[in-house]
């Protein structure tokens, strides 16, 4: 199968999700990429392992600072999640906590207290009280 296995495929996932742990956003753009490829190639557009790889190049264009690109690839994410296991996830809810992240780091305080909003309710409908729903209510400034 070579680089075409959805094995190298999770492996690349992986270890792009560890340059973005390691604040190596080039590096976990690269891996990413290839990852997003070769899932899509296998699995197609509308499958959660594709949202997923999306989201995590979110992450990294976040922290390279690229903030349209990161606003790009979150939206994008999050709507893939919603066809594909609807909207109440707490994967959605932590792609929309990052989001409102982005918002504040542009001066959007609308964008950022509607994305933080949604991840609250999202949160709170999955359990009462957490360190999440602690760093999203931070974001709003309780």
């Amino acid at each position: 199968y070579g680089d075409k296995h959805l094995d190298v495929s999770h492996t690349l996932f992986n270890i792009g999700m560890l340059m973005n742990e390691q604040r190596e956003p080039e590096r976990a753009i690269k891996c990413l990429s290839k990852a997003l490829h070769t899932t899509k190639g296998i699995l197609g557009d509308e499958h959660i392992d594709v949202a997923d790889t999306i989201a995590q190049l979110g992450v990294a264009f976040n922290l390279k600072g690229e903030y349209d690109e990161a606003i790009e690839h979150y939206e994008t994410a999050l709507q893939s999640r919603k066809q594909i296991v609807g909207e109440d996830n707490l994967e959605s809810a932590s792609i929309m906590h990052d989001l409102g992240d982005v918002y504040c780091k542009l001066g959007q305080w609308g964008k950022a207290e509607q994305c933080y909003r949604e991840s609250l309710k999202i949160r709170n409908m999955k359990f009462a009280a957490s360190i999440d729903i602690s760093s999203t209510l931070f974001g709003l400034g309780y």
